[in-house]
């Protein structure tokens, strides 16, 4: 059986979409617009949500940056 790793947040993006909470593009990637849409699904059903999730999801490109704006180092300067 061949799944592709993205086929999961597909699905909960479709949900979100089909239930209102549009998460942008289906595309399995984990966004902005994935992460907005999940938290507007959570607060509408009076749960509390970070928009920055607590680890790396499936999907995920890369880390969330640093939420203070800063960039990693990259090595000595």
């Amino acid at each position: 059986m061949n799944t592709d790793t993205h086929d999961p947040l597909r699905m909960i993006e479709s949900g979100l979409d089909k239930l209102g909470h549009s998460p942008g593009a289906i595309d399995g990637l984990w966004g902005l617009r994935t992460a907005r849409a999940m938290k507007a699904l959570l607060a509408a059903n009076g749960r509390a949500a970070s928009v920055t999730p607590p680890g790396p999801l499936p999907g995920s490109p890369r880390p969330n940056p640093p939420s203070d704006g800063m960039r990693p180092a990259t090595g000595p300067s």
